[in-house]
């Protein structure tokens, strides 16, 4: 645990306007993900804490993931820019490439300081 002094980042995974597509259609088992996310952030940036965005970025071209489709685009919810963007072409957010990549890119990244909020769905 932390004292309270040590940066704590958020870390949002895949909150997306993409995984609302027919494709990843189904019954959910938190309706209230992205109100809950939202007002994790909304604490996050109150206590001043770095907020980290995860975002897939499809390597397929017309996929609702892709760069350059509205489904690329992260959800309403996440207003404002994060302190570190991270972009992913794997489904993990938490590969060891991934996660070395934030470690050298996030100044204030302390692994065990962090928490994570984000959707997860099937792929297959």
């Amino acid at each position: 645990m932390t004292d309270g002094t040590d940066p704590i980042a958020l870390i949002v995974v895949d909150a997306q306007c993409g995984f609302e597509a027919p494709v990843w259609r189904g019954r959910r088992n938190n309706p209230s993900c992205e109100e809950n996310i939202a007002a994790l952030v909304t604490v996050w940036r109150e206590g001043g804490w770095p907020v980290v965005f995860v975002r897939h970025d499809s390597r397929t071209p017309a996929a609702p993931l892709a760069p350059g489709q509205p489904g690329n685009d992260f959800k309403s919810i996440l207003d404002g820019k994060p302190d570190l963007l991270v972009a992913k072409q794997v489904n993990s957010a938490f590969t060891d490439n991934l996660t070395s990549s934030v470690t050298r890119r996030g100044s204030f990244w302390t692994p065990p300081t962090r928490s994570i909020a984000g959707t997860s769905r099937g792929n297959g």
